[in-house]
């Protein structure tokens, strides 16, 4: 992942406090200006510059960043610092069914995928109730790296019947929307998608493709897409980064 080197940010901040209000709110409005004047990747001053230029315990600091993070104003890199945040992509529910390609289009990004493996495998009972296909049954299971501007966002490992899409371990899905390939080759078309969300800490493996730190907090979306018959398409089970992603969820009480 490429990120700007990191600037001098001290002529971006005042030498101290006012004292005008507590020293936690006040330095929260300082932080938030300092990543509104930075571009994109930049990093923050440690939590020990921050703690000794504004007087303020060093837990205080850590809270404020840790926050903005969640916020998705930055992110953390182990062992290297907080950085600026890039533009997060909300991923709204209950909305149109659209590819990882089409998200990334929206948002003014160009989409792109590595491909780690396409091949065909026996289902596994877990997969196999997930695509209501016998156990045992042969599948095509692809994992590839997903990018939004050549930054790695997701890792995402998709599940097909190979009986329903013969060939499609030798459809060369670099940089490739899935979906377009299944409605072009074999006419079949995502109709409606379920999808379940759970927050995640990146193991080592997942870490080293997504670019970040081993620990770091990560969004894992299953997804079963279903053609306009009902009839289960795929299976995905994906690890979006934290520092890129949000679920946005409308509720309505007379739904």
């Amino acid at each position: 992942m490429s990120r700007a080197r990191s600037k001098p940010v001290a002529g971006l901040m005042p030498e101290s406090l006012t004292g005008g209000t507590s020293k936690g709110r006040e330095l929260r409005r300082l932080l938030e200006e300092l990543v509104g004047t930075l571009e994109p990747g930049s990093l923050l001053p440690s939590e020990r510059v921050l703690a000794s230029r504004f007087g303020v315990a060093r837990q205080t600091v850590r809270g404020e960043l840790e926050r903005m993070s969640a916020e998705g104003f930055t992110y953390r890199v182990q062992g290297s610092g907080t950085f600026v945040a890039d533009r997060t992509v909300s991923v709204a529910q209950a909305a149109a069914v659209a590819s990882f390609s089409d998200e990334m289009r929206s948002r003014g990004m160009r989409p792109g995928a590595e491909v780690l493996s396409n091949s065909v495998v026996p289902a596994i009972g877990v997969i196999a109730r997930q695509l209501k296909i016998p156990v045992d049954a042969p599948i095509v299971q692809i994992d590839r790296v997903r990018t939004g501007d050549d930054i790695p966002m997701a890792l995402e490992r998709a599940y097909l019947p190979a009986d329903r899409f013969p060939g499609l371990e030798d459809e060369d899905l670099t940089d490739t929307s899935l979906y377009e390939v299944l409605e072009t080759r074999w006419g079949v078309q995502l109709w409606e998608a379920d999808q379940r969300i759970v927050a995640v800490l990146l193991d080592d493996f997942h870490a080293r493709l997504l670019e970040l730190g081993a620990g770091d907090a990560a969004l894992r979306f299953r997804t079963t897409g279903l053609d306009e018959l009902g009839n289960v398409v795929h299976y995905t089970d994906a690890v979006y980064r934290g520092d890129r992603y949000e679920a946005h969820l409308h509720q309505d009480r007379n739904a």
